[in-house]
Protein backbone atom coordinates (compact mmCIF):
# COMPACT_ATOMS: atom_id res chain seq x y z
CA UNK A 1 0.00 0.00 0.00
CA UNK A 2 2.84 2.23 0.75
CA UNK A 3 3.69 1.95 -3.36
CA UNK A 4 0.40 3.16 -3.80
CA UNK A 5 -1.22 -0.43 -5.05
CA UNK A 6 -4.99 -1.04 -3.89
CA UNK A 7 -3.97 -3.92 -2.17
CA UNK A 8 -5.95 -4.83 1.02
CA UNK A 9 -6.33 -7.66 3.38
CA UNK A 10 -6.68 -11.30 1.97
CA UNK A 11 -6.75 -9.58 -1.63
CA UNK A 12 -3.80 -11.91 -3.01
CA UNK A 13 -4.68 -14.83 -1.48
CA UNK A 14 -2.92 -14.98 1.78
CA UNK A 15 -4.73 -16.62 4.90
CA UNK A 16 -2.26 -15.26 7.00
CA UNK A 17 0.00 -12.34 7.56
CA UNK A 18 3.66 -12.09 9.49
CA UNK A 19 5.72 -9.54 9.48
CA UNK A 20 9.45 -9.79 11.43
CA UNK A 21 10.97 -12.37 10.32
CA UNK A 22 13.92 -12.39 8.17
CA UNK A 23 13.59 -13.60 4.63
CA UNK A 24 16.69 -15.25 4.24
CA UNK A 25 15.60 -18.07 7.61
CA UNK A 26 12.70 -18.90 5.03
CA UNK A 27 13.07 -21.96 3.17
CA UNK A 28 11.59 -24.63 1.51
CA UNK A 29 10.85 -27.50 4.67
CA UNK A 30 11.66 -24.71 7.43
CA UNK A 31 9.01 -24.93 10.09
CA UNK A 32 7.15 -22.48 11.78
CA UNK A 33 5.57 -22.24 15.54
CA UNK A 34 2.75 -19.66 15.45
CA UNK A 35 0.60 -19.90 18.61
CA UNK A 36 -0.74 -23.08 18.55
CA UNK A 37 0.32 -23.88 15.01
CA UNK A 38 3.10 -25.46 13.35
CA UNK A 39 3.37 -24.76 9.69
CA UNK A 40 6.36 -26.41 6.96
CA UNK A 41 6.58 -24.20 4.10
CA UNK A 42 6.61 -25.83 0.92
CA UNK A 43 7.56 -23.56 -1.50
CA UNK A 44 7.28 -19.39 -2.50
CA UNK A 45 3.78 -19.13 -4.15
CA UNK A 46 3.92 -17.87 -7.91
CA UNK A 47 1.72 -14.70 -8.21
CA UNK A 48 -1.25 -15.04 -11.21
CA UNK A 49 -3.39 -12.69 -12.71
CA UNK A 50 -6.09 -13.20 -10.78
CA UNK A 51 -4.34 -10.46 -8.08
CA UNK A 52 -3.72 -8.27 -10.84
CA UNK A 53 -6.66 -5.76 -9.46
CA UNK A 54 -4.42 -5.18 -5.81
CA UNK A 55 -1.86 -3.66 -7.94
CA UNK A 56 -0.96 -0.38 -9.51
CA UNK A 57 -1.17 -1.36 -13.59
CA UNK A 58 -1.94 -5.47 -12.77
CA UNK A 59 1.79 -5.44 -12.07
CA UNK A 60 1.40 -8.59 -9.73
CA UNK A 61 4.88 -9.42 -10.61
CA UNK A 62 5.48 -6.98 -7.28
CA UNK A 63 5.26 -10.39 -5.15
CA UNK A 64 7.43 -12.71 -7.56
CA UNK A 65 9.74 -14.71 -5.73
CA UNK A 66 12.43 -14.60 -8.37
CA UNK A 67 11.73 -10.61 -9.34
CA UNK A 68 10.82 -9.04 -6.34
CA UNK A 69 13.09 -11.16 -3.57
CA UNK A 70 11.56 -10.85 0.23
CA UNK A 71 7.88 -9.72 -1.10
CA UNK A 72 6.54 -13.21 -2.64
CA UNK A 73 4.06 -15.12 -0.58
CA UNK A 74 4.61 -18.77 0.53
CA UNK A 75 2.43 -22.06 0.30
CA UNK A 76 2.54 -24.25 3.47
CA UNK A 77 1.38 -26.99 4.65
CA UNK A 78 -0.35 -27.64 8.15
CA UNK A 79 0.94 -29.35 10.33
CA UNK A 80 -0.73 -29.03 13.50
CA UNK A 81 -3.54 -27.73 13.53
CA UNK A 82 -4.99 -24.59 16.65
CA UNK A 83 -5.55 -21.14 17.11
CA UNK A 84 -3.01 -18.08 15.78
CA UNK A 85 -4.11 -14.59 17.48
CA UNK A 86 -2.98 -11.35 16.49
CA UNK A 87 0.61 -10.79 18.46
CA UNK A 88 1.73 -14.39 18.17
CA UNK A 89 5.60 -14.87 18.01
CA UNK A 90 6.66 -16.79 14.89
CA UNK A 91 9.54 -19.45 16.03
CA UNK A 92 11.46 -20.63 13.44
CA UNK A 93 11.39 -24.74 14.60
CA UNK A 94 13.13 -26.17 11.94
CA UNK A 95 15.36 -24.88 8.94
CA UNK A 96 16.75 -27.33 6.50
CA UNK A 97 19.97 -27.06 4.99
CA UNK A 98 20.02 -25.44 1.63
Amino acid sequence: KHEGHPIEIGSTGENLTIRGVEWDSLSEGARLEIGDVVLELSEPCAPCSKIGGSFIGRRFDRVDHDQEYGWSRWLARVLREGRVSIGDSVNIVITPDR
